[in-house]
Formats: C-alpha cells, structure tokens, sequence
C-alpha cells in the first residue's frame, strides 16, 4: 500500500455513564460523527488525522448551549437519532 491514503467517516453511539472531560456523568445517550484520514507509506501508517464534532457532543450533553436557544429560553440538550 505505498502512497496509499484512507479516509473513514465514522459514527459512535453511547451513553454518558462515567465522567468524561471533566462532566459528571449525565445518562444521555449521544451520538457523535466524525472522519479519520489515514496515510500509508511503505505498508505502514506514516501519519493519520482525526477530526469529530466535540461541540456536538457538549450540547447533547447540555454543557454547552446553543446561544439561540438561551436566547429563546427554550434550553434543551442537542438530540440526534442513535
């Protein structure tokens, strides 16, 4: 696989259980989206990104609200479908 590059979109679905960055846990079940590139060089994997929707993952956990909805006075956790 010389020269080769990899790209994976990714999806992770799980439940806020135990702390995580420092929030205590929250029961909600989230799902987060993200996408890895990988490059091989020589067979081997010589470098690999990684990028994921952390934002995403506060607001469904209610730590980081959406400003529009403060706004609203409608403040809810982010829901997304499992």
């Amino acid at each position: 696989m010389d020269g080769e590059t990899v790209v994976t979109h990714w999806r992770m679905v799980g439940t806020h259980q135990r702390e995580l960055m420092g929030i205590s846990p929250t029961g909600a079940r989230c799902t987060v989206e993200g996408i890895s590139v990988a490059r091989f060089k020589g067979g081997r994997l010589a470098e690999d990104w990684t990028q994921w929707d952390s934002l995403g993952l506060l607001r469904q956990l209610g730590v980081a609200p959406d400003l529009a909805m403060r706004a609203a006075g409608t403040l809810q956790p982010e829901a997304r479908p499992h």
